[in-house]
């Protein structure tokens, strides 16, 4: 209803390349993007079974916004690619294949003293899957809720609550480890001065998983632990100086599982950001400390430190950036006793370390407000410090490494109306 609300409006339509068809309370921009893409390592596999893969991708976008509204806003923006590989090899080839991301946004009364935020995003991904094989990992994640927010005295200080519900399904290969998400979250912001804010958050989270295990392959399973977390973080975020800006916040977290091991932990955001003129150039660094629900086992632990830059030049025609992360991750399973898989008992261990480098660099050059060329790449490193072993009654046998190695270079021409 909000959507047909905001549609149904008299027009004086009007369009210019690159800035979208207007009425007098919306915009709607077209858009089409078409890429090429390198990847090193596809299926993630160890440096001694990497291959090279090249496709390529259409994907046509949508935006549509509302413009001139301060009491009632709304975006909504939809893309979908086809991703084809270009390859006789036939485990690489069964990889191609659709994604789609779609993200709709309603708020009324943002600057009052009493507003209402209701959102969703849908995403379904195509992905290779960790070995070369025919089979292909598909998500289709959905999240929706809703906002309210209360903001007395001239939005000095401001109160957020709010509810989300997530769904998130898996195709044949790994559906049971499909899984429902309940989220209540709430929020505090005290703005003390003009460009400062104190804010404390709570945010509650109930997580449930449709099957009671999920396969490992053969007659190996794992147990998936229904978990309740929880985590409390205070900060603050300010300007040190005109052109430095700190955000900090630090807190503690819970989570609980059916089967252990539960978890508690110290929990850290960080961020240090040096500007240069009216912020679209910057350096920054950053920490992060946390965990999250993880598929691999109860939970994963996180220490990420990261370096990034960005600049936009020329009247912003000409956009550069570049970034460096380093992630300690840590996983936590729960005790499985061994498990028989093709006549061999499987150890997992209770805990697996993954030392992971992210590195990115990109590109792009507007040659008008409705074309932009640009090219960018990642760099994917995991060194970890645990494998899979089989007892054989002829020995141990290792039979799952998880190091790789992974350059991907894409490049993409995009065009907007």
């Amino acid at each position: 209803m909000l959507c047909m609300s905001a549609l149904c409006v008299p027009t004086s339509a009007s369009a210019e390349p690159g800035e979208g068809i207007r009425s007098d309370s919306l915009k709607l921009n077209l858009g089409l993007g078409l890429g090429t893409q390198l990847n090193t390592n596809p299926f993630f596999q160890n440096n001694s079974r990497t291959q090279l893969a090249l496709s390529g991708r259409v994907t046509p976008r949508i935006s549509l916004s509302t413009v001139n509204s301060d009491f009632f806003k709304l975006k909504l923006d939809w893309d979908a690619g086809w991703q084809q590989y270009f390859t006789d090899d036939a485990a690489l080839a069964a990889q191609s294949g659709f994604s789609t991301t779609l993200t709709a946004l309603a708020a009324i009364n943002t600057k009052g003293a009493f507003s209402l935020t209701l959102d969703e995003a849908l995403t379904r991904t195509n992905e290779p899957t960790n070995s070369p094989t025919t089979a292909t990992f598909n998500r289709l994640n959905n999240r929706v809720g809703g906002t309210i927010g209360i903001h007395p005295g001239g939005q000095v200080f401001q109160f957020f609550a709010g509810y989300h519900w997530g769904k998130f399904t898996y195709n044949e290969a790994i559906a049971d480890l499909n899984k429902d998400e309940h989220e209540l979250r709430g929020r505090f912001v005290w703005r003390f001065f003009p460009k400062s804010t104190a804010h404390v958050t709570a945010d509650y989270r109930i997580i449930q998983y449709e099957q009671a295990e999920r396969q490992l392959g053969g007659s190996s399973s794992l147990t998936n632990n229904n978990s309740a977390p929880l985590r409390l973080l205070a900060g603050v975020d300010t300007l040190i100086l005109s052109n430095l800006s700190l955000a900090l916040a630090g807190g503690y977290g819970w989570s609980f599982y059916e089967a252990g091991p539960d978890t508690a932990e110290f929990l850290f955001n960080g961020d240090l950001r040096l500007l240069f003129g009216a912020g679209s150039r910057f350096i920054g660094l950053s920490y992060n400390r946390g965990f999250s629900d993880s598929l691999l086992g109860n939970f994963q632990l996180d220490n990420r430190v990261g370096l990034n830059t960005g600049w936009s030049i020329m009247d912003d025609k000409l956009s550069l950036g570049a970034g460096l992360e380093v992630d300690w991750r840590g996983y936590r399973l729960p005790e499985t006793g061994g498990a028989n898989v093709n006549g061999g008992i499987v150890n997992l261990p209770t805990e697996i370390n993954d030392f992971l480098v992210f590195g990115k660099a990109n590109v792009s050059y507007a040659f008008a407000p409705w074309l932009r060329l640009a090219a960018n790449y990642r760099l994917n490193i995991n060194n970890a410090d645990t494998v899979n072993v089989v007892e054989l009654t002829r020995g141990d046998a290792v039979i799952a490494g998880r190091d790789y190695f992974q350059n991907v270079v894409d490049l993409s021409l995009n065009v907007q109306y």
